[in-house]
């Protein structure tokens, strides 16, 4: 198969797969050897094994790094520090790498495009997620503000039992607008002794900012 045959089938795609290949070339070695070639030539971009996009040049639709997230490691939803980051602006570290959770193990994926990283959490808390629209319109499951920042409380080692942890560690910002009854909704799916007791505080501090 030429190249340009190629273009005319996925250049629609976002995201290429290894079964897409297979359905329309028969079998994967009678391309894996073009789609090597392909890559190295800078044509095609590998996100993953078994997953890879046309690069921007012959890719006439966008891809945003939420949707690459999505879809090569399932399932999943964006969270912790890039949800608190980029979609919510609780931290004011600006994050280059694409956080997730999923129920898969804990894993992280380089490809030309970023990294992207996955925490294995428990079936009962994956959970507190939404479809959200992504730059192109595509939708994402992109975690709650409230589930953004449980999830990177849970998964911290050390925490200061204290609102210092959320003002001065955390440099935790916005956050007056925080849903109290999801936060301690979600806290339940856990069953974690520590973020029940940061529960209280966390609370205290939000009804404090609202008072001024």
């Amino acid at each position: 198969m030429k190249f340009r045959e190629f273009c005319k089938k996925f250049n629609k795609y976002q995201i290429i797969t290894y079964n897409d290949l297979i359905f329309f070339s028969g079998s994967y070695d009678s391309i894996k050897n073009n789609i090597n070639r392909w890559r190295q030539e800078g044509k095609i971009i590998q996100l993953k094994k078994g997953f890879y996009t046309l690069s921007n040049e012959y890719r006439p639709v966008g891809l945003s790094l939420e949707h690459v997230s999505n879809r090569i490691y399932t399932p999943s939803y964006i969270s912790l520090e890039y949800a608190l980051s980029y979609f919510y602006k609780m931290i004011p570290e600006v994050v280059y790498e694409v956080t997730a959770i999923s129920t898969n193990k804990t894993a992280s994926f380089t490809n030309n495009l970023g990294r992207f990283s996955y925490r294995n959490i428990k079936k009962e808390a994956f959970c507190g997620y939404n479809l959200v629209p992504d730059e192109y319109g595509i939708p994402v499951l992109i975690a709650t503000r409230e589930k953004a920042l449980l999830d990177k409380m849970y998964f911290e080692k050390y925490i200061d039992f204290h609102k210092t942890y959320f003002l001065e560690n955390m440099r935790l910002q916005n956050y007056e607008g925080l849903n109290i009854r999801l936060l301690q909704s979600y806290i339940k799916k856990w069953k974690s002794q520590k973020l029940q007791k940061m529960l209280p505080i966390l609370i205290n501090l939000i009804k404090k900012d609202r008072k001024q």
